[in-house]
């Protein structure tokens, strides 16, 4: 599972959190608050195409933008059908929350690296212009041509684009978060 864990480093939050552990207040409901605001943070970045710091993710090949365009697929950066970008939950504790994903592939978006394919053999299909003598890839059942292919081992580069985290404001605003959890805590006690 791919996730951020979100540590308190504020003197007063961890004297909370201390009197949380001693039985004195159940820092559980704001940790869930906690990490619901942090998963509508992690969708605004899905917008806004940004990593936690505000720089702008790296822009995909415009081969790739139109071949995700050509088959009906979301054109933004890092989805496709939106399945990572809707995986983002939060998992609160008693005195933690970390928000992350369970989908395999967001390691490598979150922090980059590169993916090793392997050469393989197989059918390429192609439709045929019967009036230019133009080819271009097709599906099977629409291809009048096919022949087979090997494609060579290769590596691609995956840049890191960011999309857990926090940054300077979400952590102010996180200390709101449990400020007015204590608050309202011990002025309803």
């Amino acid at each position: 599972m791919t996730e951020i864990r979100i540590t308190i480093d504020d003197a007063a939050a961890l004297a909370a959190l201390k009197r949380t552990r001693d039985g004195l207040l159940n820092l559980r409901p704001a940790m869930k608050n906690i990490g619901e605001y942090m998963v509508l943070e992690t969708d605004d970045r899905f917008k806004t195409q940004t990593a936690p710091d505000g720089s702008q993710w790296q822009p995909i090949s415009r081969s790739w933008r139109q071949a995700k365009q050509r088959n009906g697929y979301i054109t933004k950066i890092l989805q496709m059908r939106g399945r990572l970008r809707k995986s983002i939950v939060p998992k609160a504790g008693a005195d933690h929350v970390s928000v992350g994903t369970n989908v395999v592939y967001a390691n490598i978006h979150q922090f980059g690296g590169s993916i090793t394919h392997h050469a393989r053999s197989q059918q390429a299909n192609f439709r045929i212009d019967k009036k230019t003598g133009k080819s271009q890839f097709a599906k099977k059942k629409r291809a009048n041509f096919s022949q087979n292919v090997t494609i060579g081992g290769h590596t691609t580069d995956i840049p890191a684009r960011p999309f857990l985290g926090t940054n300077d404001e979400n952590e102010r605003e996180i200390g709101r978060i449990v400020a007015d959890y204590i608050n309202d805590e011990f002025k309803g006690s």
